[in-house]
């Protein structure tokens, strides 16, 4: 399927599925961050919306961090959940460690300093994410589990949820990514990055005056450093996906055929920018190239099955 029909497709079927009342009855899979109360509650809420139209719907969790117990319940025959735990005492540490650190940052402005501290959390929060969907991949349960639900439509919440990425093309089933605010602005004010590599300040800086050189510099070694991060963990991912028992897969390919559901603020303030540079069309259909992609076709080895 080429990328103009993969992207007018899952649109349309999320237009289908939004809409009220359902014509047809989707099943769809909201796959959860890690465990940010926030994320969770703003996929709870899809999901509400999604059942009230007649849909199925699934809530999925590789669960790193307990921010709250667990995702509040839906009093509907129509949502289920289906949720690993990987939640451990190094994972609570570094919770406590990474709220105690965003609140010294950020509240109520950004201290504007480069923090080692700050970055060296964030890599952790990386390492984390890891540990996570490595467990969950070595549960032949968990993943016999999710590849077995057969869903319409994929759902992922686009914050460190490289591994919901890897079962959505595990599964070949179509999907999207979701964002509730600026994401990446947020989380690099959290390591002392004031905004973009830019030479104008981001918008809710209270830095009235241009950029200097120095704040470029050290923002530009921000966002290279998360650039290695992210890329490291994805071709980690892969790399064990592939020792399964997986046929070989590449994240950052199956990333570039994913569409992202951006928000209006993240228009208005700092637009999010996905590291791997690609654009992701929420219209225009007749804007995208005519080159013809297929899907990574993934097969399970019998093992797993």
């Amino acid at each position: 399927m080429g990328p103009v029909m993969y992207v007018c497709a899952t649109l349309s079927l999320l237009w289908t599925c939004t809409a009220s009342p359902a014509r047809k009855s989707y099943h769809v899979g909201l796959f959860c961050s890690t465990g940010a109360y926030s994320h969770d509650i703003m996929m709870r809420r899809l999901a509400e919306q999604l059942a009230a139209s007649g849909h199925l719907v699934t809530l999925l969790q590789i669960r790193v961090f307990s921010f709250n117990y667990s995702i509040p319940p839906i009093e509907s025959e129509r949502v289920t959940i289906v949720q690993m735990n990987c939640s451990n005492s190094w994972t609570r540490d570094l919770m406590g460690q990474l709220q105690n650190q965003i609140w010294y940052s950020t509240v109520p402005f950004g201290n504007r300093r480069l923090s080692y501290r700050s970055i060296r959390l964030f890599s952790q929060l990386y390492d984390a994410h890891m540990f996570g969907c490595r467990a969950a991949l070595q549960d032949k349960t968990f993943v016999r589990r999710v590849l077995n639900l057969n869903l319409d439509l994929i759902v992922i919440d686009y914050i460190l949820n490289e591994c919901a990425l890897a079962f959505a093309a595990l599964s070949n089933t179509p999907r999207m990514y979701l964002s509730n605010y600026p994401m990446m602005e947020s989380y690099f004010d959290s390591t002392g990055a004031t905004s973009n590599p830019a030479y104008v300040p981001s918008v809710l800086s209270k830095e009235t005056i241009p950029m200097r050189f120095s704040s470029r510099v050290s923002n530009s070694i921000c966002r290279l450093l998360a650039l290695v991060w992210r890329q490291k963990l994805m071709h980690s991912i892969s790399k064990l996906i592939y020792s399964f028992g997986y046929n070989s897969l590449d994240l950052r390919d199956e990333e570039m055929k994913t569409l992202l559901f951006a928000t209006p603020s993240e228009f208005l303030l700092d637009a999010s920018r996905p590291l791997t540079h690609n654009i992701k069309y929420l219209g225009c259909c007749k804007c995208l190239s005519q080159e013809s992609k297929t899907f990574n076709k993934v097969r399970l080895e019998s093992k797993w099955i």
